[in-house]
């Protein structure tokens, strides 16, 4: 059974300008820091922001999600929102911030109940991929499992049951 990911890479442009905002506003500690990378500790999920390389090797699209213990996430909200646009759906009865970060990829920070503080991992890692079929084969070969099949927007969901 695959489990949750050690770490989530992110292609950015200027990595000391990414770092700063995760560090100051998720309050990431910084592990390690070059010029052309940077890994901040997400709970047990490492953030790695990188440099683009002589190839740049972003996706179409990268959505992830970070958790937040249930108790904090009005703290979160009040903290963000005089700096962000926010928005807030509630998925499940579990509720969950949106914004950007200076990069422009979306940031979600999700409420769960663990007694953990600040943000306490990943339970979310959206890609967008031009072949679906040729995807969802080979996700599932790795182990992962169909959640529901092609939606009325055309997405299909993977989950391997450890990121929730």
């Amino acid at each position: 059974m695959l489990s949750a990911p050690a770490w989530l890479t992110l292609e950015t442009k200027y990595v000391d300008r990414a770092t700063a905002f995760y560090d100051a506003f998720l309050e990431l500690d910084v592990v390690e820091e070059s010029n052309a990378e940077a890994v901040l500790e997400a709970g047990d999920t490492e953030l790695r922001l990188r440099a683009p390389g002589r190839l740049p090797r972003g996706g179409l699209h990268t959505h992830y999600a970070l958790t937040i213990p249930d108790r904090e996430y009005d703290d979160w909200y009040d903290r963000l929102d005089d700096r962000f646009d926010l928005v807030e759906e509630t998925v499940g009865g579990d509720r969950s911030l949106y914004f950007y970060d200076p990069e422009g990829n979306c940031v979600e920070l999700g409420e769960r109940d663990h007694a953990d503080e600040g943000v306490t991992g990943l339970f979310e890692l959206v890609l967008e991929v031009e072949d679906l079929p040729a995807a969802v084969d080979f996700y599932t070969a790795l182990g992962f499992d169909v959640v529901d099949d092609e939606r009325d927007d055309g997405r299909v969901r993977c989950t391997t049951g450890e990121l929730d």
